[in-house]
């Protein structure tokens, strides 16, 4: 179950169509309603990459029902009140600064890329 879980959180970060974004979080959804707070407590970090990636997705495609930062938002407030504020902001904060620190990574390597192969970067 470990590694379908951070499976599931990467293909929910990484991809950019909307509607596998929306399933990962329905999915996500369902599992918040249906377990125990323990099972989310557990799987809370990936659950929260997921619905965190989201909230900055593109806003709504056309004939979607509901945005996907809106089942972002309402993910992570169901998390909240299955586990309490002592369990989800510490995953919360973990998550915001793993992503917080691969961008930075990203950011540094397309400069240093800039410096050693211009050309490549331009």
């Amino acid at each position: 179950l470990d590694s379908a879980m951070r499976m599931l959180s990467k293909v929910g970060r990484s991809t950019r169509a909307t509607a596998t974004r929306r399933s990962v979080l329905e999915l996500c959804m369902a599992l918040v309603g249906s377990e125990d707070e323990g099972f989310v407590g557990k799987y809370a970090t990936h659950m929260l990459a997921v619905a965190n990636s989201a909230r900055n997705a593109p806003s709504q495609e056309d004939g979607e029902p509901v945005p996907v930062p809106l089942l972002a938002t309402e993910l992570m407030e169901k998390m909240e009140a299955k586990v309490g504020s002592g369990v989800f902001l510490p995953a919360f904060m973990d998550v915001q600064q793993r992503q917080q620190q691969r961008k930075q990574d990203r950011k540094r390597k397309l400069a240093v890329e800039a410096v050693t192969q211009p050309r490549a970067a331009a």
